[in-house]
């Protein structure tokens, strides 16, 4: 639990100081369609395994605010594609800069033994992970290279 509360601090800690408005799911819905180049409000929900309705409006205040585009689909005007604005992959950007410098300064504060040992562990975690959580993401380690 420990090691969740430093880690959800980061993530909260890096979004307030790039965002304040934006709450973490919003973060994690332009992650998500920012990761794919776009994607529909239906696979933001099963992504986040919520109700279409709470990601359509979530999804909806992001376009609000400018850093989603939605576009209509020609052949079927009900479904439309989210796509971020270069707006919103700026601030994507400068919210894992600000995350990476943190974690960056936390793990110059171990050992060398104590930073093989934690990739190590976190590689074995990530392994373990569901796919959609990160479960094959290896690049999530990069800032411990």
């Amino acid at each position: 639990m420990g090691t969740s509360r430093v880690l959800v601090g980061v993530v909260v800690r890096s979004l307030s100081a790039v965002a304040p408005e934006l709450s973490v799911v919003q973060l994690r819905v332009l992650v998500l369609v920012g990761a794919a180049g776009s994607r529909t409000v239906s696979e933001v929900a099963a992504a986040l395994d919520v109700n279409p309705s709470s990601a359509s409006r979530t999804c909806e205040r992001l376009v609000a605010a400018g850093l989603l585009r939605r576009d209509v689909q020609p052949r079927d005007r009900r479904h439309s594609v989210l796509s971020p604005t270069p707006r919103g992959r700026r601030l994507v950007a400068e919210v894992m800069e600000r995350r990476r410098a943190e974690l960056s300064t936390l793990l110059e504060r171990l050992d060398a033994e104590e930073s093989a040992a934690l990739r190590r562990g976190l590689v074995a975690l990530i392994g373990a992970a569901d796919p959609e959580d990160g479960g094959t993401d290896h690049h999530l380690l990069a800032w411990m290279a």
